[in-house]
């Protein structure tokens, strides 16, 4: 149901009028390209991007690679070892830094735990492929976040971190497997309030979560196994699985004549 939403209406029966307002549409195409709900490029979209007139995807001038359930991907390109985290703070009020991005903290910062979810010694490799030097990492760590599915901004802004962040995701399929993404960050998304009754879709379940940023109620809807889409009402909604479908990367693209489901590269 793309760009779904109600008018605004006057009826006038009799000596009465009624007066109804609606939800403003959301418009999810950008050329080619359609991005699921709540994404979308109009005023009607709770999850706000941008789109170029050369049909490219950004959102606070990054260029979108994939947006999936679980986050956005924008393309990042890490240029020094500065700590960089002021590019990215315009994201602070809708976005968090997901724990799958590798971020490094001084080992001063003794208020954070540190871990590695993978070889910290692969790190300088990873990053060298974005520039020329080096970057001494000796008196870095790895951020733990403690199983949580966010990094918090205000863990990041306490004196002695200097956190550094790198342009490296981790993946951690099992035990055995791990992906490494490198030249992107991965934002988590979600919906600030509370989840109403007609928010999700048939065949969805509302995830209800606390905003990381504000500590407020936000939600997300995510289709019931066997089904794929994006999960909203105002959206997509939920179809019937497809073994040509792959529901971990729903974006712009088809998925059995039915569902939008695969990669979108910005």
């Amino acid at each position: 149901m793309e760009g779904s939403g109600l008018a605004v209406c006057l009826i006038i029966v009799s000596s009465h009028i009624f007066v109804c307002e609606g939800l403003e549409t959301c418009n999810r195409r950008c050329g080619s390209k359609t991005v699921p709900f709540p994404f979308g490029f109009s005023g009607g979209c709770p999850n706000k991007l941008n789109c170029s007139v050369e049909a490219n995807i950004t959102m606070e001038g990054f260029r979108v690679q994939n947006i999936s359930g679980e986050g956005v991907r924008i393309i990042h390109d890490f240029q020094s070892c500065q700590k960089q985290l002021t590019e990215i703070y315009a994201f602070h009020q809708q976005y968090a830094l997901t724990n799958r991005n590798v971020l490094l903290v001084k080992d001063s910062c003794a208020h954070l735990d540190s871990a590695c979810s993978f070889n910290f010694s692969l790190i300088p490799l990873y990053l060298s492929i974005n520039q020329r030097q080096s970057c001494n990492l000796s008196e870095y760590t790895c951020l733990d976040t403690n199983g949580t599915d966010f990094i918090k901004w205000k863990d990041l802004a306490v004196p002695n971190c200097e956190p550094l962040l790198t342009n490296i995701v981790v993946d951690r399929r099992d035990s055995l497997e791990v992906v490494v993404d490198v030249g992107n960050l991965e934002l988590g998304w979600w919906i600030n309030g509370n989840c109403s009754p007609h928010a999700c879709s048939a065949n969805a379940d509302c995830n209800h979560l606390i905003s990381p940023n504000t500590d407020e109620p936000a939600f997300k809807c995510s289709c019931k196994p066997g089904f794929v889409g994006d999960g909203f009402a105002h959206g997509d909604g939920c179809r019937k699985d497809s073994s040509r479908c792959n529901p971990s990367n729903y974006v712009s693209g088809d998925c059995g004549g039915s569902s939008r489901v695969g990669v979108l590269v910005g």
